[in-house]
């Protein structure tokens, strides 16, 4: 990525602070090449009826993107602190991640590793460290 992958998950943890979630905050960055396409956070979402929806962070900053085959996804999950906690998609935004062509998801393990995982290849996790 020509964005620092940490300068990202610092963007997606401000976006975080965001969210009107009751138990979880996060947030995501989708980058191409050096430029920032989407942000989004993790959203209650009210419809008329009594029914209440959960947006994904993942979900909504990918949705905010024309095409976003071949994006890096940066994810962060800010506890109430402002501690970075794990952040690893669930089953159903791996789904959407990879049905839409996402090329590499980063997310946050703690204040001072990220997991950076390839999308639809055999490769290993890694663990960045910061610093």
């Amino acid at each position: 990525m020509g964005l620092s992958v940490w300068k990202a998950a610092e963007i997606a943890a401000k976006v975080a602070e965001t969210s009107n979630a009751q138990k979880y905050r996060l947030g995501a960055v989708s980058v191409r090449r050096k430029e920032i396409l989407s942000v989004g956070a993790n959203m209650m979402v009210y419809p008329l009826a009594d029914n209440v929806r959960g947006l994904h962070a993942e979900e909504n900053a990918i949705r905010r993107v024309e095409d976003p085959v071949g994006i890096n996804l940066v994810v962060v999950r800010i506890g109430w602190t402002g501690n970075w906690l794990l952040a690893r998609p669930c089953d159903n935004c791996w789904d959407l991640i990879c049905k839409t062509g996402v090329r590499r998801v980063f997310y946050s393990i703690d204040n001072h590793h990220l997991g950076a995982e390839w999308v639809n290849r055999k490769l290993p996790k890694r663990i960045l460290e910061a610093g």
